[in-house]
């Protein structure tokens, strides 16, 4: 997530947990798996990638969100989703943010609506998370276990 190198991820929908772990970074994305290969993908504690799902988020354009997560305001973001014949889905999402710690982020798309939510350390990171993933996934809730 913000930095961590273990952390436990839990689909609540499904109610899977699993211990997650650091295999790689790039950039500002950390790449996380779990023992049975499935993989989190985190821009600077923001979700941008999932595989291994099922419904993947095949990726999150998330610049506008970095800014509003420390500033508050209003951002878009864009969800590629890949269907079940493996056509690329596009869906954008206007979001407004909260200034406090959590920050809530309220998003509205077409047909969809999600709330997110992010705490963040004395340092800026975020430690634990409430993000959307999908609409067939729903949410997934991460917690940064060291530092």
């Amino acid at each position: 997530m913000g930095g961590a190198t273990l952390a436990i991820a839990e689909m609540p929908q499904t109610g899977q947990a699993a211990l997650i772990y650091a295999i790689g970074r790039n950039g500002d994305v950390i790449t996380y798996t779990t023992l049975d290969n499935i993989t989190f993908a985190y821009d600077r504690g923001v979700l941008v990638a999932t595989r291994g799902l099922g419904f993947d988020l095949i990726t999150a354009d998330v610049g506008d969100v970095q800014r509003a997560l420390r500033q508050g305001g209003r951002a878009v973001r864009v969800h590629r989703y890949l269907d079940g014949e493996d056509a690329l889905q596009i869906r954008s999402f206007i979001c407004d943010f909260t200034a406090t710690n959590p920050v809530r982020e309220i998003c509205q798309g077409q047909d969809t609506q999600f709330e997110n939510e992010y705490q963040f350390d004395a340092g800026g990171r975020v430690i634990r998370s409430r993000q959307w993933v999908g609409p067939e996934r729903q949410y997934l809730i991460t917690q940064q276990l060291d530092e």
